[in-house]
């Protein structure tokens, strides 16, 4: 059970607060891997702020390519044997949880965020933030957070024993 905080004051919350504005007001170049099973897909993921617009590149480095850009709310999808496609959204669907897009307001609705432990991660500091499902029917998060830039190091879904599952 997650601590009662005022809604304002929980630091887990905060923390969230903080990733959701890196992801889409600072400056980065990342790399990262999914695994799904014994899988593992290795991506790219460029972000820019430049004035008022934000620009978003994501490569799958694996195989044939599939290239993702997003200029604002437009995403352009790139992928082998097919004619390149745009549509109005202002996150790019794929690899990168959606929670992080998500209104942390909205999200909170559904959602109790806990603080977890520290560690690093890649060689940085990191704050896990756990983000739990109110009912068992939805699956939960876990997110390592740069102590330094609050953009995320390390994701997990998890199920309702602590369990990953991706």
């Amino acid at each position: 059970m997650a601590p009662a905080f005022a809604d304002d004051e929980n630091p887990a919350k905060q923390l969230l607060l903080k990733m959701a504005d890196a992801v889409h007001n600072r400056n980065f170049d990342a790399s990262f891997v999914v695994v799904k099973g014994k899988s593992m897909e290795p991506y790219r993921w460029l972000h820019a702020k430049q004035g008022n617009t934000e620009l978003e590149h994501l490569s799958l480095l694996n195989g044939a390519g599939l290239e993702m850009v997003r200029i604002d709310s437009q995403v352009t999808y790139f992928e082998p044997q097919s004619e390149p496609y745009s549509i109005d959204t202002d996150s790019i669907a794929g690899p990168i949880p959606e929670v992080l897009f998500k209104d942390i307001e909205r999200l909170s609705q559904h959602y109790d965020f806990v603080l977890g432990g520290k560690g690093r991660i890649a060689g940085r500091a990191a704050q896990l933030v756990r983000i739990e499902s109110k009912d068992e029917y939805k699956f939960n998060y876990w997110l390592w957070l740069d102590a330094e830039s609050s953009l995320l190091l390390k994701s997990a879904y998890v199920n309702h024993d602590g369990e990953m599952i991706e």
